[in-house]
């Protein structure tokens, strides 16, 4: 019993995690190049960091540490108040419900936030693209409410596309490594959603041991 909970609690926290990763990496993405300001700001935070470590002011260490250290922070942040929102029974229900589909949608609705801030920015892919995040967050409703029609292994081949679609837009795009946390950590998070409703529904639905008649 004890092993099983704390594979249970194990598998909560990986969820909750990944998708404050995901959440967080997005957020700094759109913030970045969405603004001139905060462009300027991030820009002054990798100079800073190059000067640091005696390294020219442009060079890509400064601008991958700046970025992961304000990731890890934004992923604490929102881990921990993740954590404070999980004492009412029905926010958590609510949260782990909803999970699947806000990681989904998110690293889509990053995107095209920076495109619609930024239009003349070369991005990857067209209209095309915006559509396949509404599909797949189609997707996600679905298998929410547990009207998915695939078995495992074409679903996992499916989120598989889906992810690899959307790290080749990133990378298309913003030419750093860095910037492909958003669609790597939304596939992981997806991933362990969508193991998480299956282990749930699956503990629904199993035969439970009721007390014999007069024992």
């Amino acid at each position: 019993m004890s092993h099983t909970k704390a594979a249970k609690d194990m598998l909560r926290y990986l969820l909750e995690v990944s998708f404050s990763g995901t959440i967080a990496s997005a957020f700094l993405i759109g913030l970045i190049y969405s603004s001139i300001y905060w462009s300027g700001q991030f820009f002054g935070w990798e100079m800073g960091l190059n000067h640091s470590f005696h390294r020219r002011l442009n060079d890509p260490l400064g601008q991958a540490l700046a970025f992961y250290i304000w990731f890890l922070v934004l992923t604490v942040v929102l881990f921990l108040l993740l954590r404070a929102l999980s004492r009412p029974s029905p926010t958590t229900r609510m949260l782990r419900t909803a999970a699947g589909i806000i990681v989904v949608a998110t690293p889509s609705a990053c995107y095209w936030f920076v495109a619609w801030c930024r239009p003349g920015y070369p991005h990857a892919g067209g209209d095309w693209l915006r559509w396949e995040g509404f599909f797949a967050v189609g997707c996600a409703l679905l298998y929410t409410c547990n009207r998915w029609p695939m078995s495992a292994r074409p679903t996992v081949t499916l989120l598989a596309l889906h992810s690899a679609l959307w790290i080749y837009a990133y990378w298309d795009t913003f030419l750093y490594s860095q910037w492909l946390t958003a669609p790597v950590t939304a596939c992981l998070s997806t991933a362990i959603w969508g193991y998480h409703v299956k282990r749930r529904r699956q503990q629904q639905s199993a035969p439970r041991d009721t007390p014999a008649a007069g024992g």
